[in-house]
């Protein structure tokens, strides 16, 4: 208790002791009742609770036509869950207003013990001024009476020498109380906006997620499912109609009712077989005749069409050739007046996956049967897609015919298949367990880090030594171009499964190249910088890189197929993989062939350009931070309760820039600094940041995060100042940067492409002869430079 306060005890100057009672009487009221409403107004945290509990019934209040929402389904599902977070959220924050401010405020008076003491105190002190009022009033009675005059005077200096010892020291524990009651009172206040805004950052939090699946919808999606499924029912109504006319109106003996040819999923639709009949297996020639219906009039729809499934492979058993051609969601068009035995579906373009819903087209007459339809119409009779297929059958006493061409494409290329997987049999595993190891689904040999070892890449060369690729023999796609003349998508390499993709992040970062549409060809250079500082100095560094190619016919009837390039400044590279479903390697021993590079153009026709190589480039143990455009120096201080860092960033001088610009552009830049909360390390209550912009306080990772859309770095070194407020010793955590460098890159890589060659002629040899001269030709390039990781 601190003794030397003077403010309060000043006042029994100016004050009798009868006034100092009451000033002091009044003030420990006061204490307390501003304690006390200020509790009863945060009882507010029964607003919340009662809020809580209304979200909660929202919740789960269903709609009633929610089917009817369409492509909003998913946003709205996301919405009513936000509903239940942030009842979730209010509910805890009510708990905590109860134990962290209200509790502690109705509390005080019993739990403080000055304001405990001051009941005991305040009592002597109003005893005392009554002995000195008394002794005054007996003093002034006896003042003319002299022998009782003087013990009344006496009586009257001892209460008042008792006053003045003792009325100090009750004023200071007053204000000691006071103070302590204030302190505490702003602690608790603190808390309560720390919690409520703590609380505010979670309900930004579920509503930023709702408001991305939003932003995410496209309105024509909407419009196409609706037509869609309304031109689909326009169509079925007159079949339904025809259907039940045919039924009524059909003459002759009625037919035996053949056994059901569908599966469990038509069968569910309305099937009455017995569960024996359920398991048969395809009906034999005698078994398949013409059927009546025996379906429901209506079948529900589901919200989009189903597309077609893939074609199966052909038998030696009969072929079954369907009547019309299968509408979406297993329903059929009218067969019209043809005769059943002459009614083939049309020609159906194949489905890729990423194939929308499709508008039933009207069938027509082909003029010849089409294997694809035909498959296709096969299938859909059995997976019971197509039910009505089984009134218009035509039984065929020879099998059909396989094409010799698709048969020999098929064989190639199964063998090409075993080839390439014998060549690359060697390749270390993945440690993925349940992986599927698709050898054509990537073109990196091996799935480590590109900066591993130095033979982790098939098709790695240095500056001197020659170059080796794995396309020593013909991919199978090659061999697809030379005997059909197209390349097929569904057979061309394909890096964007679930598990490549993952593998491709890990090792390049992950990023998009943007469209290419200039005539031609056209380059997308992407290089991934990864950076590791230590007291400021850069410990471990190396850049990857990819090269992406797109081309865009010029439209003058160029017929050519293949097109050579060559990479500029090749011995900067220190190791080349090459994408082997449309790049090879021009395998020469002069060096000066080096980095050169035979290119399939049908293979990357469309804007959105296909990886070609994949890189390392060449780093001196000298100049480690060539490619890192930004230093970071972050400067720690721990104490008890508490960890500060300056974090000072500045350019680069070692990087290179474009001649003319002394600073850098760092587009969607982003930092985070955090604490080390492993183990019994500190973690952060409360956090302050410098400046304030972009800034926000991640709570449950003990961590401060700044974004910004742009950040303008110089030579001149700027900084950022970050705070956390911990209830244990805290420990120092690590600093992580995130942005992309648009237009530039950390290195002078470029494409070139052969557009020509001339004959020379030596004058000095003794006979005449041509010699060819390769002409280069830079082509349009796209530069970014992106952080992969970029800490200290």
């Amino acid at each position: 208790m601190d003794l030397t306060r003077q403010e309060y005890p000043n006042l029994l100057a100016s004050l009798q002791p009868a006034q100092a009672v009451n000033v002091l009487s009044d003030r420990v009221k006061q204490i307390n009742k501003i304690n006390i409403d200020i509790a009863d107004w945060l009882a507010r945290r029964r607003v919340e609770e009662v809020y809580a509990q209304g979200l909660r019934r929202l919740a789960r209040k269903p709609l009633h036509d929610g089917g009817a929402l369409g492509i909003f389904q998913t946003p709205w599902q996301r919405i009513v869950a936000s509903a239940e977070d942030i009842a979730q959220s209010h509910e805890n924050f009510a708990a905590k207003i109860d134990t962290d401010v209200e509790s502690p405020l109705r509390q005080f008076a019993s739990s403080n013990r000055e304001m405990q003491s001051m009941s005991t105190i305040q009592g002597n002190l109003q005893g005392i001024a009554k002995e000195i009022d008394g002794a005054q009033r007996k003093a002034d009675k006896a003042r003319h009476k002299p022998d009782r005059a003087t013990h009344a005077n006496g009586t009257v200096e001892d209460a008042t020498s008792q006053w003045d010892s003792q009325a100090p020291f009750v004023f200071e524990q007053l204000q000691a109380a006071d103070e302590t009651r204030l302190n505490h009172l702003r602690d608790v206040l603190t808390q309560y906006q720390t919690h409520e805004a703590d609380q505010i950052e979670r309900s930004r939090a579920t509503t930023e997620s709702c408001l991305n699946a939003l932003l995410t919808i496209d309105t024509g999606d909407e419009i196409k499912i609706f037509a869609a499924r309304t031109a689909e029912e326009g169509t079925r109504a007159p079949t339904t109609a025809r259907r039940h006319s045919s039924s009524a109106g059909a003459a002759g003996p009625p037919m035996p009712p053949p056994p059901r040819l569908t599966e469990d999923r038509a069968s569910s639709r309305g099937n009455l077989a017995p569960p024996q009949e359920k398991l048969k297996p395809v009906a034999s020639r005698e078994e398949i005749t013409p059927q009546t219906s025996r379906n429901p009039p209506t079948i529900p729809e589901p919200l989009e069409p189903e597309p077609l499934p893939p074609p199966p492979l052909e038998t030696d058993q009969d072929q079954i050739i369907g009547a019309p051609g299968p509408a979406t969601n297993g329903v059929s068009s009218p067969p019209g007046l043809s005769p059943p035995s002459l009614v083939v579906p049309p020609t159906t373009a194949q489905a890729g996956e990423s194939a929308g819903p499709s508008i039933p087209a009207i069938p027509e007459q082909p003029s010849a049967l089409d294997a694809i339809s035909q498959a296709q119409q096969e299938a859909a009779v059995f997976n019971g897609e197509n039910e009505d297929a089984l009134r218009n059958l035509k039984i065929r006493d020879q099998p059909i015919q396989e094409d010799e061409g698709e048969a020999k494409e098929a064989l190639d290329s199964l063998a090409s298949q075993l080839r390439l997987q014998a060549q690359t049999r060697l390749r270390p595993q993945s440690s993925m367990r349940g992986r599927r190891d698709v050898r054509n689904t990537i073109f990196i040999p091996n799935p480590e880090p590109i900066e591993a070892t130095d033979g982790s890449l098939a098709g790695v060369t240095g500056a001197a030594s020659p170059i080796i690729t794995p396309s020593a023999t013909a991919s199978p796609l090659q061999k697809k171009v030379g005997t059909s003349g197209t390349i097929q998508e569904d057979r061309a390499s394909d890096a964007n499964s679930i598990h490549s993709s993952h593998t491709l992040s890990s090792i390049s970062g992950a990023f998009a190249h943007p469209d290419l549409h200039e005539p031609g060809l056209n380059a997308s250079i992407v290089e991934t910088v990864n950076t590791w500082f230590v007291d400021g100095a850069v410990s471990k560094s190396f850049a990857t890189g990819e090269i992406a190619l797109a081309y865009t016919s010029t439209g003058g009837g160029d017929s050519q197929s293949d097109e050579t390039i060559r990479l500029d400044n090749f011995q900067f590279l220190e190791k080349v993989a090459a994408n082997p479903a449309f790049v090879s390697a021009n395998v020469s021993e002069k060096e000066e062939h080096a980095g050169e590079y035979s290119i399939h153009l049908p293979s990357i026709t469309k804007p959105t350009p296909t990886v070609a190589l994949k890189y390392q480039l060449h780093l001196d143990a000298g100049s480690p931070s060539a490619y890192s455009p930004m230093f970071l120096t972050p400067a720690w201080q721990i104490q008890d309760t508490q960890a500060s860092v300056i974090i000072g960033y500045s350019l680069n001088p070692s990087f290179h820039l474009p001649e003319g610009t002394d600073s850098i552009t760092f587009r969607n830049f982003a930092l985070t600094v955090s604490l080390d909360i492993s183990g019994d390390n500190g973690k952060a209550v409360n956090a302050m940041m410098a400046p304030t912009e972009g800034a926000s306080f991640k709570r449950k990772h003990s961590a401060i995060v700044w974004k910004l859309p742009e950040l303008v770095v110089t030579s001149t070194p700027q900084r950022l100042l970050a705070r956390f407020m911990t209830a244990a010793p805290p420990k120092a955590g690590h600093i992580e940067t995130k942005w992309e460098l648009q237009g530039q890159s950390g290195s002078s890589l470029g494409v070139s492409v052969m557009s020509g060659a001339s004959t020379d002629i030596d004058p000095f040899a003794d006979e005449t002869v041509a010699t060819p001269t390769k002409t280069w030709a830079s082509i349009p390039v796209t530069r970014k430079l992106v952080t992969g990781r970029y800490s200290a």
